[in-house]
């Protein structure tokens, strides 16, 4: 068996979920912009909430770290500024106004999880560091593999499980499973991809490296990290998507107070006619992920309501 190397010509952007299992996290947040002791005693305080929110209502942040902190800061202010007029409003709705007193605490705690959690996946560690030399390669021999057998009505389905998994062990596994599977079909796969012999080779050693490095290395401190992470995230966005909706009902009627609380989800900014700079917010259905309890655009007072704390 000889090898051939060509180009391969799938799309590269035909499958975007093969990339994406193996990101790492939004942009760092610039340390200077807040104190770290009040981001460090804002996490203790707050440990407790976010540990009680149910699991099935942490949902992933699809804005970055930067965005969704400067956001809450600027919620935190406006509406320590117009808390009266809530208060007023919404006397006979459910719609606690001593509960977004924390708006700035919940924006500082995310702020410190996520320095806790970039903190420990920027660690030297073995396993961190062959996770990074597998990425190109797990993505490449994957889209192959998908391009060539993903509509194959027998090996479609042994390309669907090698990708199912998510940990350390399951890409430890896809590397060694996807080395194994285009070697014993090099001779559907040659001359139709650009994965090589030596690709190949190097998939089923890498596998198994990473699959001893995750044996050898704890993962729980990494996984409680990242839990708490994804809860400070969580309780953050209920505190902005719940003073917002209060905040579209009570001054539906004025514009200008109204877009001092923006919506979270942040596209880009782009000059318009005038030669200034205007934010477009993201509307699409993968930016907005619906909130736990829904409120109404324009219901009456007592019938406002607002997710629980």
């Amino acid at each position: 068996m000889t090898e051939e190397m060509t180009t391969c010509t799938m799309d590269d952007s035909q499958d975007p979920e093969i990339e994406e299992d193996m990101e790492l996290d939004d942009e760092v947040i610039p340390e200077t912009q807040l104190d770290a002791q009040e981001a460090e005693n804002a996490l203790a305080s707050l440990k407790h909430n976010l540990m009680a929110i149910p699991a099935a209502h942490v949902r992933l942040l699809k804005v970055s770290a930067t965005n969704a902190v400067g956001v809450g800061l600027a919620y935190a202010q406006a509406y320590a500024e117009d808390r009266p007029l809530f208060a007023q409003a919404l006397r006979t709705a459910v719609f606690d106004v001593f509960a977004y007193d924390n708006l700035a605490d919940r924006a500082k705690a995310f702020w410190q999880a996520d320095i806790l959690m970039r903190q420990l996946l920027n660690s030297e560690d073995p396993l961190r560091m062959l996770m990074i030399e597998a990425k190109p390669l797990r993505i490449k021999l994957m889209k192959a593999a998908v391009y060539i057998w993903g509509d194959d009505p027998e090996l479609g389905d042994v390309i669907a499980a090698i990708r199912s998994g998510a940990t350390n062990v399951n890409k430890a596994d896809d590397l060694g499973a996807l080395g194994t599977f285009f070697s014993e079909h090099w001779d559907r796969a040659q001359g139709k991809c650009d994965v090589t012999l030596e690709d190949i080779a190097r998939a089923e050693k890498l596998g198994a490296r990473i699959l001893q490095a995750t044996i050898s290395t704890p993962t729980g401190a990494a996984y409680d990290v990242r839990n708490l992470r994804h809860r400070a995230a969580e309780y953050l966005r209920q505190g902005i998507e719940d003073v917002r909706a209060a905040a579209g009902y009570i001054f539906r009627n004025d514009e200008k107070s109204r877009d001092r609380y923006p919506s979270l989800f942040i596209r880009k900014r782009k000059k318009n006619g005038n030669g200034k700079t205007a934010v477009e917010q993201d509307t699409s259905d993968a930016a907005i992920t619906p909130t736990v309890v829904e409120i109404q655009t324009e219901p009456q007072p007592a019938e406002v309501q607002f997710s629980p704390l």
